[in-house]
């Protein structure tokens, strides 16, 4: 656990001026899940580990969360690039 928390803590938690000019808006359900399925099935896009097959399992149940997290990551400036 404390491998993960380093892992983590070293993770840039803002966007600079110049990565928050190229975002356009709010992030949809249909951009995201467009970008899952694009994806590399055996490939984890995350830290935690579950792979692109996990959330295409999963997706009607996971991705308006998601959706959300993604938003309201954006928008309180957390989001690691």
């Amino acid at each position: 656990m404390n491998f993960q928390n380093d892992l983590l803590s070293s993770l840039p938690r803002h966007l600079s001026n110049d990565q928050a000019f190229l975002y356009e808006g709010a992030m949809t359900l249909g951009e995201i899940s467009f970008a899952v399925i694009n994806m590399n099935t055996n490939e984890s896009p995350g830290p935690d580990g579950l792979t692109v097959k996990f959330f295409r399992k999963f997706w009607d149940l996971l991705g308006p969360y998601l959706v959300y997290v993604y938003n309201e990551c954006f928008d309180l400036g957390e989001m690691c690039v």
